[in-house]
């Protein structure tokens, strides 16, 4: 059941969450300041309501998605799309309130469990959204220091998307995840290289390179346990990841 005080923080950042994107909307037209000071004061209210029950990584995690569902955002043209990113940001924005108020340690309850699953597919929705941006960015860049910027960036936020979703599970540093993520990074920088070479659409490789990593990643983190993999509780996973990767790989000749 939902406490008030979550009700609060839920209904607060709804309005910052929607704010931002109002204000962003109505830069074009000037029309901004008809939205900043509510924004100022959702953020001034929200900041005291959750003083004492918010996780150091909320703010990190909230930006992270926001800035990813943004650049989705400003890729697609149609509106019905631009309005999913929009529902996507705000529901982004709502589970990840609930989660920080609710968790305060990678060590969860079983009924935190769908909580956290669901933070897992918005982190993998903004890394998704972070790569089919800056995909779309190449275009623009016709000499070599710029899709090389690109790649750099593209794999930044895939190594920071990885890092904040492997805190949900284990509560290390980031100089304790450094190897790993160096890993996900040079995956990242070579997934993405080999993608622009072809002639997909930019969500078509956003997708590929999402699946490979967050497959990859999800080995990965394996590793960071005590426990063995068990094997035979990932045997229907694996399954499933390779016959929508061998479908891909077959659709994408036809895309």
């Amino acid at each position: 059941m939902i406490k008030f005080g979550e009700k609060l923080a839920l209904i607060l950042i709804g309005i910052i969450t929607v704010g931002f994107y109002a204000t962003f909307f109505l830069l074009s037209a000037k029309r901004s300041f008809i939205v900043v000071p509510v924004l100022v004061l959702a953020i001034f209210l929200y900041a005291i309501v959750n003083r004492s029950n918010i996780r150091p990584l909320f703010w990190r995690m909230y930006l992270y998605l926001q800035l990813g569902f943004l650049g989705l955002f400003l890729v697609v043209e149609w509106p019905a799309a631009q309005v999913l990113a929009v529902g996507l940001a705000l529901a982004a924005a709502l589970v990840t309130t609930l989660w920080s108020r609710r968790v305060s340690a990678p060590i969860v309850f079983v009924r935190e469990k769908p909580l956290r699953r669901a933070v897992t597919i918005f982190l993998a929705l903004a890394v998704f959204s972070y790569i089919a941006a800056f995909h779309t960015l190449l275009i623009f860049f016709s000499s070599l220091a710029g899709p090389v910027i690109i790649h750099f960036l593209l794999a930044m936020s895939v190594a920071i998307g990885t890092y904040l979703l492997w805190t949900l599970y284990y509560n290390s540093s980031i100089r304790e995840f450094f190897i790993p993520l160096a890993v996900i990074f040079l995956l990242a920088v070579e997934a993405s290289i080999i993608a622009s070479l072809g002639s997909a659409g930019y969500f078509i490789r956003a997708f590929g390179i999402t699946l490979l990593w967050y497959v990859a990643q999800l080995f990965i983190r394996f590793h960071f346990g005590n426990r063995d993999i068990v094997w035979s509780r990932q045997k229907f996973f694996l399954f499933g990841i390779g016959i929508v990767f061998l479908v891909f790989m077959f659709l994408i000749r036809f895309l």
